[in-house]
């Protein structure tokens, strides 16, 4: 069980505490609120979440560990407390009967979280953001979870809808740093920083320097092609969709070089996916003469709205690349691959693929059933 709600069923002074400290007062409320809904309480439960988007006066708060204390001397309510599955499952149940309301289905999912079950709680928090969309604490409660798990992307793009439903909330000023640090993504960092959108217990004094501009090539910028070949994959480029996908990217470093190269087909849109540096990838392609799409998580991988033209995909932090990329390969028509040198593998079979170009560090691969 989560520290936080400890404190709501054993130790009120140590809540007390935490409902006195600016950064632990929202998460105090969150788990108060929590507590109420599954025991019924769904006036209090509102009054308590409402304390944890805007902080309640002193007296407000201690007047509301006035009625949990009474709530927790109740022997009836004590048992229910002590026994956090029933209540868990007791919950789903009510949420199921009553057509999976957002209130419900959150407090199936902090439920579930704390019973250490991500997959589950995931899923109860997903069905209350389905319910009711702007639910800002939701989408900061998905969005440490994912973090927790490690999906930076996903949890990046959910507390970003959650800063949009709710600007400056502390709490999710502190995750979007937490989940940029996760990734390493030091030009956002110093973007967040220079705009004052950085926590100061996350302005780490050992890893300014990290955070200062770099070239965009870690050696000599890449020498132009020769003319022939330019002018042959310019031509290859053209006739495949006019849709890039840029994967786990920092700086879009070959779609920079592509567009300097005078590469990209008219009407080129490039979606960003899982980008390790977000603020840095949507600088650069700010820079270039085409449309892009606002960054999206890996997910996207499985449901792709258009035939794929290229696939400009960077080494992954921490994990193995994503398995939508092999059924991509798989397709009828695979789109070619861009990676750095090392990266990705000819394959067998319908997803095979062959070397066409190795240039400043980078690979393309061209489906062996085109001839480029």
């Amino acid at each position: 069980m989560d520290p936080a709600n400890r404190l709501v069923v054993t130790d009120l002074a140590a809540l007390a505490e935490a409902l006195g400290q600016d950064d632990r007062a929202a998460g105090a409320c969150e788990a108060v609120a929590d507590w109420l809904m599954g025991l019924g309480h769904a006036a209090q439960a509102a009054r308590w979440r409402s304390w944890s988007l805007l902080r309640p006066a002193e007296g407000q708060w201690r007047a509301g560990l006035v009625e949990l204390e009474a709530l927790l001397d109740a022997p009836r309510r004590g048992a229910e407390l002590a026994d956090p599955l029933a209540t868990r499952d007791r919950l789903a149940a009510r949420a199921h009967a009553a057509g999976l309301p957002a209130q419900l289905c959150r407090s199936v999912a902090v439920l579930e979280e704390e019973h250490g079950d991500p997959w589950e709680a995931e899923r109860w928090y997903r069905a209350s953001l389905r319910a009711q969309r702007a639910q800002p604490l939701v989408w900061l409660l998905l969005a440490r979870l994912l973090l927790k798990q490690g999906w930076t992307d996903e949890a990046l793009l959910a507390v970003e809808t959650g800063l949009q439903l709710a600007p400056g909330h502390p709490w999710g000023l502190k995750l979007r740093g937490h989940a940029l640090l996760a990734t390493r993504a030091w030009v956002s960092l110093a973007e967040l920083e220079r705009c004052g959108a950085l926590p100061a217990e996350l302005d780490l004094p050992g890893e300014r320097h990290r955070r200062q501009p770099r070239p965009l090539w870690p050696g000599p910028a890449p020498s132009p092609l020769p003319l022939p070949l330019l002018l042959a994959l310019r031509r290859d480029l053209l006739r495949r969709p006019a849709l890039w996908l840029l994967l786990h990217s920092r700086r879009a470093a070959p779609c920079v070089w592509a567009a300097e190269q005078e590469l990209l087909p008219p009407d080129l849109l490039i979606q960003p996916i899982a980008s390790r540096d977000p603020l840095a990838v949507r600088q650069a392609l700010g820079t270039m003469p085409c449309r892009c799409q606002p960054e999206e998580t890996s997910g996207l991988l499985y449901d792709l709205p258009a035939p794929v033209g290229l696939v400009v995909v960077e080494r992954p932090l921490g994990r193995g690349l994503h398995r939508a990329l092999g059924l991509l390969r798989q397709q009828p028509a695979p789109p070619p691959m861009v990676a750095p040198v090392g990266l990705l593998a000819a394959g067998e079979g319908a997803g095979a693929y062959r070397e066409r170009l190795r240039h400043a560090g980078w690979c393309l691969w061209w489906p062996v059933q085109e001839h480029g």
